[in-house]
């Protein structure tokens, strides 16, 4: 991902014609990937499809940061393209297992109705594929993908009605969050963007809880 030799190389040895670049988790992701993007300039690839963040909009934020320079580059390289902003995953909430099995609870900074845009990597994969499959329709598209907008609280009543048993959600600090990310073994720089977005969210901000540009297949729930 970061060689544009190498991506160049890959596109024409293969006569790859349409691309899914997806930044990597790393904190030098934009460097990374855009050197993908300038190799896949260079080869003259037919169709890119691009993946960033639902927070692009606020631009002093980590996530954004790292993510505006991608789209800047896509759309100035001449390719067809098009982006997909994505929120929180939805199966961010396996992180929850252990408490709500040895609990019956789940921990968060949030505030128990602060609403926010979430989307399932089912529904994102089903999307891609969609775009990749017809792109003529979507290119030069910016979308923002979204399955359900919910809160704390209706996460804690749908978890309660699907095991069978009372599934509470329980407010702590942010520091407190930031030390739990720390032992499950996130890096810093991510759990601070993390966090960012959460406060985000509890600040009622619209695009965190936006309702998605097209519809997407809707797995959430199955």
């Amino acid at each position: 991902l970061g060689n544009s030799a190498a991506v160049f190389s890959a596109v024409n040895e293969y006569q790859i014609d349409a691309v899914f670049v997806i930044p990597p988790g790393v904190k030098t992701r934009e460097q990374l990937t855009l050197q993908a993007i300038q190799g896949l300039k260079d080869a003259g690839v037919g169709f890119t499809l691009l993946l960033t963040v639902l927070s692009i909009p606020f631009k002093d934020t980590i996530f954004a940061k790292q993510m505006i320079p991608l789209e800047e580059a896509m759309r100035a390289s001449g390719l067809a393209y098009t982006i997909m902003r994505l929120p929180l995953f939805t199966e961010n909430i396996l992180a929850y297992v252990d408490s709500i099995k040895e609990k019956s609870k789940f921990f968060g900074p949030l505030l128990p109705d602060s609403e926010f845009a979430s989307v399932t990597t089912t529904d994102a994969g089903l999307c891609a594929a969609s775009i990749l499959d017809r792109p003529i329709p979507h290119l030069n598209q910016t979308y923002r993908i979204v399955s359900d907008v919910y809160c704390q609280n209706r996460l804690a009543a749908a978890l309660t009605k699907s095991l069978g048993k009372k599934i509470e959600y329980e407010r702590v600090s942010y520091e407190q969050s930031k030390a739990s990310f720390q032992e499950m073994g996130f890096p810093d720089w991510q759990i601070d963007g993390i966090l960012e977005l959460y406060k985000l969210i509890d600040c009622k901000e619209t695009e965190m809880f936006f309702l998605g540009d097209i519809e997407p297949p809707k797995s959430l729930g199955k």
